[in-house]
């Protein structure tokens, strides 16, 4: 018992570690576009670059938890190879599909102006849609090394580039940020490339209708899940001007790393759950999770006091970050992290026991609270205004997605 408890203390860690270091990316861009070009260049950065994250999101379908949920099953040889490549080749043409509609928005007004910067920045899609194809594969082979050290690669290799790049060559500016960011994500993906096997693929259009029929909820939560977190920017930036957009980037990205303490207690725990009894409801994988559910609350809890306190005086300025009202704003910001841990928590709830259309449902509701609050509170008190319609949607968010697993555990006695 022991063993297996440092284990997974170990596993938690490692995931810590990457999903800190690629939450760490965006903020150490986004920090060093804002206080070399301003936050108005920021937010027509971000814009983009959140459209390419929301590509890559949205064709995913959630492989990290499905393929796992596929392993576990005890599908193995050639029926486990089959579905595989039926789903990448799903996500695949999800891929493409997505990236024409990306250019098209970018195009219409969700654009910095510049076309060929946008193009590279769009050009960043399928290298994030390769790397989490491979940590799919990752943690459905329980490889938490790679999980964590890939996206430490990512970040050392972007800042020491975007170091050295104005030094050295004729890049500045955010030519340098792209070019770095495609080289680092080159480098993780031949890293990972490297120690995993390589992603099952099929020419069959019969074996990727069947895994859509079968993953089709997948899809929507994905999209709802880019919209929520990503697309929020480009929207913003329509609706507030350039400079919102790039103040809610900079607040997501620091609220971003309340997520990570939280994935990392989620990922192993869920994994754990499916390997120790797959759970029939949201109630049955509380009770088998719950501990770690408490300890990932706390832990985020945690984190994000602490956070609020380091942007509203020392990160400010290394975030260019100025102003006592810009920096309310993003306090307020990432205090939404609080409910961000419970929601991310709550999704694997429902996940764990396939129930993705329900979750599909409650998401749309929290999906809409969000782009709500976010406009009503940008249009009535402009960056305060904003923070707090995001943090007030936030909260209702979480109750609404809370609230059948509370009822249903007042109903089986539970606690």
């Amino acid at each position: 018992m022991t063993t297996r408890a440092s284990h997974m203390w170990l596993n938690r860690g490692l995931v810590l570690l990457g999903r800190g270091s690629a939450g760490l990316l965006p903020l150490v861009v986004f920090g060093w576009v804002s206080r070399q070009s301003g936050l108005t260049a920021l937010g027509e950065f971000a814009s983009v670059y959140m459209l390419a994250q929301s590509v890559a999101e949205i064709a995913d379908f959630v492989a990290q938890r499905h393929v796992s949920r596929l392993v576990a099953s005890g599908l193995v040889g050639d029926a486990l190879q089959t579905r595989l490549a039926g789903f990448n080749a799903l996500r695949l043409s999800t891929l493409g599909l997505t990236l024409v509609l990306a250019l098209v928005a970018n195009r219409v007004g969700l654009g910095s102006g510049d076309v060929w910067l946008d193009l590279a920045i769009l050009a960043l899609a399928p290298w994030v849609f390769a790397t989490n194809t491979y940590y799919a594969a990752a943690l459905a082979l329980n490889r938490y090394l790679l999980i964590g050290l890939g996206p430490s690669v990512c970040l050392v290799v972007t800042t020491i580039l975007m170091l050295v790049l104005p030094q050295v060559s004729l890049l500045s500016g955010v030519w340098a940020v792209v070019v770095s960011i495609h080289a680092a994500k080159a480098c993780e993906t031949l890293l990972l490339g490297v120690r995993l096997p390589h992603p099952a693929l099929t020419s069959r259009r019969e074996w990727a209708l069947r895994e859509w029929i079968q993953t089709r909820f997948l899809f929507f939560q994905g999209a709802l899940s880019a919209a929520n977190a990503r697309l929020i920017v480009p929207l913003l930036s329509v609706a507030g001007g350039a400079q919102a957009a790039g103040l809610l980037s900079i607040g997501l990205s620091v609220l971003a790393i309340t997520s990570l303490f939280s994935v990392a207690i989620t990922l192993p725990a869920y994994r754990e759950v499916l390997n120790l009894e797959p759970p029939d409801s949201p109630v049955a994988a509380w009770r088998l999770a719950k501990r770690d559910w408490v300890t990932g609350a706390w832990i985020g809890l945690v984190v994000t006091v602490g956070l609020c306190v380091l942007v509203a005086w020392p990160l400010a300025p290394v975030l260019g970050v100025t102003g006592r009202e810009t920096r309310l704003a993003v306090s307020l910001i990432v205090l939404g992290g609080v409910f961000e841990s419970l929601n991310l928590f709550g999704g694997a709830l429902y996940h764990a026991c396939h129930q993705d259309r329900r979750l599909f449902r409650l998401s749309v509701v929290t999906m809409c609270l969000n782009w709500i609050g976010a406009i009503t509170g940008v249009k009535a008190g402009a960056a305060v205004g904003m923070a707090g319609g995001l943090l007030a949607s936030r909260a209702v968010g979480a109750l609404v997605l809370y609230f059948p697993i509370l009822v249903a555990r007042r109903r089986s006695g539970w606690v």
